[in-house]
């Protein structure tokens, strides 16, 4: 597996492609910040439910 292949590149992909905040989910500077960890959660849960009603 390349570093195309990894779960991070997809989300960032993802993000950049259809939510537009791949810099909140991939800025390193921020990883630590309380802040960033809620916008990951809250992107993560997104992409969950655009993927489940893609699926339905």
């Amino acid at each position: 597996m390349g570093k195309q292949d990894s779960p991070n590149h997809f989300v960032y992909l993802f993000n950049r492609r259809l939510l537009g905040i791949s810099h909140c989910v991939t800025d390193s500077h921020a990883l630590n910040d309380k802040l960033a960890l809620k916008c990951r959660w809250l992107t993560l849960q997104l992409m969950l439910h655009k993927l489940s009603t893609e699926a339905a």
